[in-house]
């Protein structure tokens, strides 16, 4: 316990302290896991100049999901391989969208408002897709400054687990090109 404390202390402030990092996507791939339940219709990083682009994704769902959804994403580092990085995350979705309890989760969340319709408690019986669109480098640069990244390729892993099984994966590969 004390070295989460330690952890969420040292992470809230060095998101207090920006200075200037320049984020860019590299690469982000979507995969359903499960295609009665839901399908990647589109997955892609799109260059809007030599130092923004943006990321967008959208998946088809073919079910409602009423509860019970846990998400699991870790940051990760490429060195020699991906190894992880600062932080990890299991969280049940529909109690965090109800009561916004865990404060990495609001920053991770809060990277996407006003791009995606994962805004609202369970159940998600009405979408007919779930998306997250234009999700500018630039915003997560800003909003990510204070973050001890050096230059060099990280990723966001994500896993969205109901009924007992994975359902689908997202991973975000992001390059920091200005520390």
């Amino acid at each position: 316990m004390d070295k989460l404390v330690i952890r969420l202390v040292l992470l809230i402030h060095l998101i207090c302290m920006l200075d200037g990092k320049l984020i860019m996507f590299s690469n982000i791939t979507c995969e359903s896991k499960d295609f009665s339940v839901a399908k990647v219709e589109y997955c892609y990083v799109h260059q809007v100049s030599h130092i923004k682009n943006y990321m967008s994704l959208r998946y088809s769902m073919f079910k409602p999901v009423m509860n019970g959804v846990i998400f699991h994403g870790k940051f990760m580092i490429y060195r020699n391989g991906w190894r992880s990085f600062l932080y990890s995350i299991k969280m049940d979705m529909c109690k965090f969208m109800e009561l916004r309890y865990n404060a990495l989760a609001k920053l991770i969340f809060g990277l996407t408002d006003g791009k995606t319709n994962i805004n609202h408690t369970c159940p998600y019986n009405n979408e007919k897709y779930i998306a997250m669109d234009e999700i500018m480098s630039t915003d997560l640069s800003m909003r990510l400054g204070g973050i001890p990244l050096g230059k060099g390729q990280y990723g966001f892993f994500t896993r969205w687990i109901w009924q007992n099984a994975t359902k689908v994966e997202t991973n975000i590969f992001f390059n920091v090109v200005r520390d």
